[in-house]
């Protein structure tokens, strides 16, 4: 992420989102949301959506942040000051109506299930692998609209 003289290289590959995804902590929550952030001063747009995405995804585990007590008041913060950020494509995402509590327990219970089913107890992966397999759909296609940003047209808006 940082490269010679502190310069911030790369983008938002797969692999970078990912590794930050599967921690689900606030760390990661940070770091996503402090590129996302440099990368719309910048212009780029894509970028800002990808990383508008990521950051959902990792706010959809929120029952891990329960434990701090704040996970839907970061939602509604996000919701508020960061998400009005990502436009792309004529599209922007509308939280208004989403049941983010409703959401981040299903998927916690999906990831439970999925991950019971899966591998003996020593070899099971953590909750949140089996959490972000829900989310990109490999298990449990039925759920999938759940877990997807709500868009609007920009026209629209």
């Amino acid at each position: 992420m940082l490269g010679p003289y502190n310069a911030i290289v790369g983008g938002a590959s797969r692999h970078t989102l990912g590794a930050l995804e599967r921690r689900a902590s606030l760390d990661s929550l940070a770091a996503l949301t402090l590129l996302l952030r440099l990368h719309h001063e910048e212009g780029k747009h894509e970028l800002v959506w990808l990383y508008t995405c990521s950051i959902f995804r990792v706010l959809l585990l929120g029952t891990y942040f329960d434990q701090y007590g704040v996970a839907e008041r970061m939602f509604q913060l996000y919701v508020q000051r960061v998400f009005s950020l990502a436009e792309f494509e004529g599209r922007r995402v509308d939280l208004s109506n989403y049941d983010y509590v409703f959401a981040s327990y299903h998927l916690e219970g999906i990831a439970e299930r999925v991950r019971d089913k899966h591998d003996s107890q020593r070899d099971r992966r953590m909750p949140t692998f089996y959490a972000l397999q829900a989310l990109t759909g490999l298990y449990e296609q039925r759920f999938k609209k759940y877990f997807q940003i709500p868009l609007v047209s920009v026209a629209d808006s």
